[in-house]
């Protein structure tokens, strides 16, 4: 006895959804990365927050560098602008008392 094909159409209407909802998020995803996969497991480097600014060290680095969380470039020569690339801000601290 065969399946009547009324029975199917839930399941084919549902699977098929799904798939355009995966696919587009997947491409929305890749739009906001530049056109590259979202990342996983980000690692302690890319993670690393500096007591400066509280963002990530090396993406916004990269981010100060082409203009995109996710971009990098091959360009030797640093723009303007990184000739001071310390997050670290220094300060200058007044002179401690000589103890006698």
């Amino acid at each position: 006895m065969g399946v009547p094909f009324e029975a199917l159409i839930p399941g084919v209407i549902i699977i098929a959804l799904g798939s355009v909802t995966g696919a587009g998020m997947s491409t929305i995803r890749a739009m906001q990365n530049g056109g590259k996969r979202g990342r996983h497991s980000v690692d302690q480097w890319d993670r690393r927050v500096t007591p400066a600014d509280e963002k990530l060290a090396v993406m916004e680095r990269d981010r100060r560098l082409t203009g995109m969380l996710r971009g990098q470039t091959d360009n030797p020569k640093a723009p303007p602008g990184f000739e001071l690339n310390n997050p670290w801000k220094v300060t200058r601290t007044p002179p401690r008392p000589l103890r006698e």
